[in-house]
Parts: C-alpha cells; sequence; structure tokens
C-alpha cells in the first residue's frame, strides 16, 4: 500500500448553493495536500456543465441545488 505522501492528488468539485458552506468546503480542501480543488458552482445546471468540463475524481454534492437537484445532477453525469 502507497504512504499517503505518495499518493496522487484528487481533483474535487464543489456543487452547493450556500456560500459560506462553499467557502467552509473550499478551506479545508485548501488545507490538504490531497485534494486539489478544479472548480464550484451554485446551481445544479452549473454543475453538471463544470463537471463535465473538468471530470473530477469526486464530487461534493448538494442535494437541494436550484435548478437542478442534485440527485439529477448525479444521473445526469
Amino acid at each position: 500500500m502507497a504512504h499517503p505522501d505518495q499518493l496522487e492528488m484528487k481533483s474535487i468539485v464543489i456543487a452547493e448553493d450556500e456560500n459560506i458552506t462553499r467557502l467552509g468546503i473550499r478551506l479545508i480542501l485548501e488545507g490538504s495536500p490531497h485534494y486539489r480543488l478544479v472548480g464550484e458552482a451554485e446551481d445544479g445546471k452549473k454543475a453538471v456543465q463544470l463537471i463535465r468540463e473538468t471530470t473530477p475524481d469526486l464530487l461534493i454534492l448538494d442535494i437541494m441545488l436550484p435548478g437542478l437537484l442534485g440527485f439529477e445532477v448525479a444521473r445526469q453525469v
């Protein structure tokens, strides 16, 4: 098993409509050497577009996004 320092950074997209929540998540991720934030979206339609453009390894997805619910975002990508 690889040592944690040798693990590849995982790319992440945050899809969350609440600015303060998105900021908190961003601050946590920026403090970690294991994650690279590749984008943020504040609604479901923008989330789908961003995910398709960046193809992140991980997605932090709010289920109650405006425009397109998080469940539908997950189905589309």
